[in-house]
């Protein structure tokens, strides 16, 4: 087999030797027609290359490669891999490199679209169903109450069926409390969440059990509002904003991104799912449409976002035939720029400006954006539909933040001089 773009790629002979060979071409182009960098390209080809030899050793056909043997190879052979060196053993690489195999195996039709017909699989797809259709959670909530329910049943769930009989209170305790000491009260809520919504399903379900169990679920401490929303300085924004290399085609994307989070108070989905078409420029209004609440909403675009947007368009986008308006600019190309690429690159920046310690998430622009607001005088409601609040009690915690406008309505401590 012939690399004509590889050469220097270590451990080739594993998949000329392997039942991988007649794909290794295609995977080769497969890659490149994503247009990853030559050194990416290698480390994949190096991790499939791993892969084949294992393979090989254990008399593995190519038509019995699937997802569950890819991570079996993952999870079991690689943390205790005494193949020879050198071997690709980086594990995330690996992942990714098998999960690009797997779509170029069944393209090449090697091996067959898998349809998991399991209790579990048929079970969360139902649960999915009515997360959307009778509860409306939002994309986000929905992937991290799919997996919390997917690791709650994975013992309990049998070959045909979902019996919640064999689960019990103590099941459910030792599952949440499980997390307890490395995760915040926040985070043991959402999982709580999970659980408290699937039972729900299975009471509508008929299934008895199912109250007892959400009556068992154990309660996180919730001092809701007790603390003061983490927020940007005047000075800190600046610093922040100067972080940006406007010189390079990334800089100018990550620029107008930073732009959104600050001037509009998104959140990041909403500027992942922003399009090309989400901005009207002659009326200067941007449509929001991937909210948290599926609700469409139309914010003014402020002049300084509108520049960093018209500038990121015109000189740094990729020609694409994507209406999605944030690309990626490093292969796979022509995609859109995922929640955790815009997470990436504003952590990045708070790196670079030496504001890392202190800030890591998205989240905290959304958060200043609202104070600037409190600040300026704007009210709690017109904040509230700013951020896209269904409940207004949800923008009451931006209330404690104008010190001024509470220290007026302080009353004098009984007893004291006056």
């Amino acid at each position: 087999m012939a690399y004509s773009y590889l050469d220097k790629c270590y451990r080739r002979d594993w998949i000329v030797s392997s039942s991988l060979d007649p794909v290794g071409i295609a995977f080769e182009k497969y890659l490149r027609k994503l247009e990853y960098r030559k050194d990416t390209i290698h480390v994949y080809l190096a991790a499939v290359a791993h892969f084949a030899y294992w393979c090989n050793a254990n008399q593995i056909e190519i038509s019995d490669i699937d997802e569950g043997l890819c991570d079996r190879f993952a999870k079991t052979h690689v943390p205790s891999c005494s193949c020879p060196s050198p071997r690709q053993r980086q594990i995330p690489s690996i992942r990714a490199a098998l999960t690009h195999l797997l779509t170029v195996l069944r393209e090449q039709g090697f091996i067959t679209v898998q349809r998991d017909a399991s209790a579990l699989s048929i079970e969360l797809t139902e649960f999915d169903c009515y997360l959307s259709s009778v509860c409306g959670i939002a994309e986000n909530t929905k992937v991290y109450c799919l997996k919390h329910v997917r690791l709650f049943l994975q013992p309990f769930a049998l070959k045909q069926m979902i019996d919640l009989s064999q689960v019990g209170v103590e099941d459910v305790d030792r599952f949440v409390l499980g997390y307890a000491e490395r995760w915040q009260p926040a985070s043991l809520r959402v999982i709580r969440t999970a659980l408290r919504l699937y039972f729900r399903y299975r009471q509508l379900q008929g299934d008895a059990r199912a109250e007892t169990l959400t009556d068992a679920l154990p309660v996180i401490a919730n001092w809701r509002g007790g603390a003061l929303p983490k927020s940007l300085t005047e000075e800190q924004v600046r610093t922040f904003l100067a972080a940006f290399d406007l010189s390079s085609f990334s800089g100018i994307r990550d620029y107008a991104i930073a732009r959104c989070l600050l001037d509009l108070g998104l959140r990041g989905n909403e500027v992942a799912q922003l399009r090309l078409d989400s901005i009207d420029w002659r009326r200067g209004v941007v449509t929001i449409s991937g909210t948290k609440t599926k609700r469409t909403k139309q914010l003014p675009l402020p002049r300084k976002t509108g520049a960093s947007i018209a500038t990121y368009i015109e000189r740094a986008r990729p020609v694409s035939k994507s209406r999605s308006l944030f690309l990626r600019r490093r292969g796979p190309i022509e995609r859109p720029l995922t929640v955790a690429g815009i997470r990436n690159t504003m952590r990045r920046a708070f790196t670079r400006c030496g504001l890392g310690a202190q800030f890591c998430n998205t989240h905290v622009f959304r958060h200043t954006f609202a104070m600037c607001l409190q600040r300026s005088g704007v009210s709690l409601k017109q904040i509230a539909d700013a951020l896209g609040h269904v409940n207004l009690e949800s923008t009451f915690i931006y209330a404690k933040t104008n010190v001024e406008s509470l220290r007026t309505l302080a009353q004098p401590w009984p007893g004291r001089r006056s």
